[in-house]
């Protein structure tokens, strides 16, 4: 898998590394062999805490399939300490929205990350809310057998994320999962596999 670090220093400013993912399908990758398109680039970044800007240039390719078109981004290899982080904002964002009511405004304005992007990550969670509840209810009643279930109104979404949030921290404190960095991990690494929903992890739909 081809990755080139380019590093960029200015006097004047704070530093820069840019990396660049695979701009081509590794021969060793399930990909390779299929009849897939360039699709463009774009760019992933983050600011460390010793003040360093670290972007990621990410390659696309589009691929044709019997239901339309399947996009698929070609992360580095070391790309999983920066998913982590992103678990983390997300869950942030999801804490700060959800549990202390703050406005998508305020977050925006506390955490510097576009009003789009928040209302993309608000929106895609209370999607699946009701279906994240449900297993998470499963897991609960099969490791705890004097666990009650809870009976949420479905007509109250604030009410099932409220419950959704205290049931998957139960499990956490409880050790039914090594993971400690919050919801967002929980869900990507627990539920979803569960409910078969999971993307690959090579890709990006």
């Amino acid at each position: 898998m081809q990755i080139i670090a380019k590093f960029e220093s200015d006097c004047n400013t704070l530093s820069t590394i840019i990396f660049y993912g695979p701009n081509e399908i590794p021969a060793d990758h399930e990909l390779h062999g299929r009849k897939l398109n360039r699709h463009g680039t774009y760019k992933r970044g983050l600011i460390l805490a010793s003040g360093i800007t670290v972007t990621f240039i990410i390659f696309r390719f589009c691929e044709t399939t019997e239901t339309g078109y399947k996009t698929y981004s070609l992360l580095p290899s070391f790309i999983s300490p920066y998913q982590r982080y992103i678990n983390e904002i997300i869950d942030c964002v999801l804490n700060q929205f959800h549990i202390k009511k703050k406005s998508k405004a305020n977050i925006s304005n506390e955490l510097l990350i576009e009003p789009e992007t928040i209302d993309r990550w608000i929106k895609k969670f209370t999607e699946k809310v009701n279906d994240y509840d449900e297993v998470t209810e499963k897991m609960l009643i099969v490791r705890e057998p004097n666990y009650r279930a809870v009976a949420n109104s479905l007509g109250n979404m604030q009410a099932v994320v409220d419950n959704l949030f205290k049931k998957i921290n139960h499990l956490m404190s409880l050790g039914f999962t090594p993971l400690s960095e919050g919801i967002t991990s929980w869900l990507n690494f627990n539920i979803k596999p569960f409910l078969g929903r999971i993307e690959n992890i090579y890709s990006y739909a």
